[in-house]
């Protein structure tokens, strides 16, 4: 049984790091980055940080500026150096040089 269990673990391990590649950090490392540029038509931005960055698809980030919340977005295409997110929830539009982070943000400081 515990044989059947150990080959179970490293099937879906290996099918994890196939997928997704290795990460160094288990509990996931903290990626930063900047809006590049916003599309109103597409409701989506795009971020200065990709897979070299750590960035995986589907990875939610906030979006702010010095002491402000912008937005929420999902990254939903990644290139190794460019992401391109999403936005699922924004109280003002992103604009260039618009901080994000996959992590909660300190903001109102």
């Amino acid at each position: 049984l515990l044989y059947k269990d150990k080959h179970n673990v490293e099937t879906s391990l290996q099918a994890y790091i196939d997928k997704y590649g290795i990460l160094s950090d288990p509990v996931g490392r903290r990626v930063e980055g900047k809006v590049l540029t916003y599309s109103k038509p597409m409701g989506a931005v795009v971020l200065n940080i990709g897979k070299d960055d750590g960035v995986l698809e589907g990875m939610s980030f906030s979006i702010y500026r010095p002491g402000k919340f912008v937005a929420t977005a999902v990254a939903k295409r990644v290139d190794r150096n460019l992401t391109v997110a999403d936005i699922t929830l924004m109280q003002i539009e992103p604009q260039p040089g618009d901080e994000c982070t996959n992590r909660a943000p300190m903001v109102g400081k």
